[in-house]
This record gives C-alpha cells, sequence and structure tokens, in this order.
C-alpha cells in the first residue's frame, strides 16, 4: 500500500506510519520497482484494512500510569470503539529480564532501576465471548518503553531453545517466557477447541509475541494470527524453516521503511510473513 491510499488519521495516531515529504524515496531503491500487489504474497490471507489499522492502534494504547489508570484507559478506548469483551492488565511479579546479564553489561547498570523489575504494563489480554460460544482471545505486548528493556534488547546471543528446537534470541525468548507464565492461567483450555488466540506487539513486543505464539501453538492451543510492527529479528538462520511450521500462517509485519530495529540483531533472520510497508512518496 502506498501513503496516497492510506489517508487516515489513525494511521499517523498510530505513530506507525510516515508522513514525509513528496520526494520522499526508499532506503532501497529496488523497491521502487515493485507493484503493490508484491506486499501481499499470495500464500498469506488477505488482511481488512479497517481491522488492521485498529489492530494497530490497540498495540499503541500503553500510556503508563497506575495499573486502575492504565486499564481505565484502555477499557474505555474499546468500549468506544464497539469492543464488549473483557480485559486483563496483570502485575508481573517476575524480573523482566535476566539480572546476571544486567551485572554483566558494563556501564549500563544505571539503565535497570529497581523499581521497574517488576513491571505491570507488559501486555493485556482482551477476551470476548461471541453467540455461538466461541471465546476469542487477544495478547497485545507493548514494546521497548522502560531503560529495563534495553538490557532485554541487548542480550542478543541466540540461543538453543529445548521446547522449540531452534535457536532464539536470548534477551526476547526469556522476556516472552515470563510472559507466558504470566497469560497461561488466563486463557481457555486447550480443550475447548472454540477458543481462538491472535498475537501482537510492537518492537520488543513484537518479538515477544511471535515467539508467544510459537510457544502457545506447541503446546495445543489455536493460535490464528500474529501481528507484529517494527519486528526486530527473532532467530538466527537455521531456526527459520522450524518456526515457519510453528507458527500460524497468517502473520504480518508491518514496518517504516526506514526503521532501523527490523535489520537488527544484524545476526538474526526473520520468519517468513506478510510484510506491509506503509509509506507515502
Amino acid at each position: 500500500f502506498s501513503g496516497a491510499q492510506l489517508e487516515n488519521p489513525e494511521a499517523v495516531d498510530s505513530g506507525i506510519f510516515f508522513t514525509p515529504n513528496t520526494d520522499r524515496t526508499f532506503v532501497d531503491a529496488s523497491r521502487h520497482a515493485l507493484p503493490i500487489s508484491t506486499m501481499l504474497q499470495d500464500s498469506q490471507p488477505r488482511r481488512n484494512l479497517k481491522n488492521l489499522l485498529l489492530t494497530v492502534k490497540r498495540v499503541g494504547l500503553f500510556r503508563g500510569g497506575s495499573v486502575k489508570e492504565e486499564l481505565d484507559s484502555i477499557r474505555k478506548w474499546h468500549i468506544e470503539h464497539g469492543f464488549r469483551g473483557g480485559l486483563v492488565l496483570r502485575e508481573l511479579r517476575e524480573d523482566l529480564y535476566d539480572d546476571s546479564f544486567r551485572h554483566n553489561i558494563t556501564g549500563l547498570n544505571k539503565h535497570a532501576n529497581p523499581n521497574q523489575i517488576h513491571q505491570r504494563e507488559c501486555y493485556y489480554l482482551y477476551y470476548e465471548v461471541r453467540d455461538n460460544g466461541q471465546v476469542k482471545q487477544q495478547i497485545f505486548c507493548r514494546g521497548t518503553t522502560l531503560r529495563a528493556d534495553v538490557l532485554t534488547n541487548l542480550n542478543m546471543k541466540y540461543k538453543y531453545d529445548p521446547e522449540l528446537g531452534c535457536r532464539l534470541h536470548a534477551g526476547f525468548r526469556n522476556y516472552a517466557d515470563r510472559l507466558l507464565h504470566a497469560v497461561l492461567p488466563l486463557l481457555v483450555s486447550t480443550t475447548d477447541k472454540r477458543s481462538t488466540i491472535e498475537v501482537c506487539g510492537h518492537s520488543l513486543g513484537g518479538a515477544v509475541a511471535l515467539i508467544m505464539a510459537a510457544k502457545l501453538r506447541k503446546r495445543g492451543y489455536t493460535v490464528v494470527r500474529a501481528t507484529t510492527i517494527g519486528l526486530p529479528k527473532v532467530c538466527d538462520r537455521s531456526a527459520v524453516p522450524v518456526l515457519t511450521l510453528l507458527l500460524p500462517v497468517d502473520i504480518s509485519r508491518i514496518e517504516n521503511d526506514r526503521d532501523v530495529v527490523p535489520n537488527v540483531p544484524p545476526q538474526g533472520s526473520h520468519v517468513p510473513a506478510c510484510k506491509l510497508w506503509f509509506v507515502r512518496h
């Protein structure tokens, strides 16, 4: 899609879309030759643009403040936009990063504020029971926000994950495991085949969401969709075919064509997905 096709205030408000000068160009000049149809792979499910923009907006609802203030703000937005399900914003009781790794990083100890160790604004869960009894569950993971998140991003060694059987970015993997431990008690049992799960996230949250999607499917949950915005590289090259089989078919990666985050860590790799660039020429 080109920016001219996306004259929508939500595109700007989300912070994901650019509004550049008319002489804007792609960093990669070869992308100029790509017809718009190549932005959506034939093998990928087509997303409704309005719903996609709503998903982007919902990922960006984290505002900080107390648990009550944040929950009230997110709930108010959902009610105003016609969502009638429930919301959970849960306080985590485990560190969001490996404390031993923090002490091994010279000069970065100052980034690990002790008051930020137990963070609650990491994800929220939206759930809705439909008339046919189906339970729709959506997990939204926030991106890098706190100084302590820098440590998670820098823990970029790719380590073998025995559950998935492949090598993952250590920081993202550890973060995903902690969030997974927190959210599992809130999810409908795998025995209920009518329940579905969607995961969404921005930047660090996108990486966490993708790993969580693979692990949830591995454990028998019906994960039907993943949406990432500004996704960094979560795995090494050898892990790509493994994760491709584990992840849902419906994956969308939304990127700004000049955002550096999707290109790091440089030694990593991306899982194939429907990749969308939102730009204005």
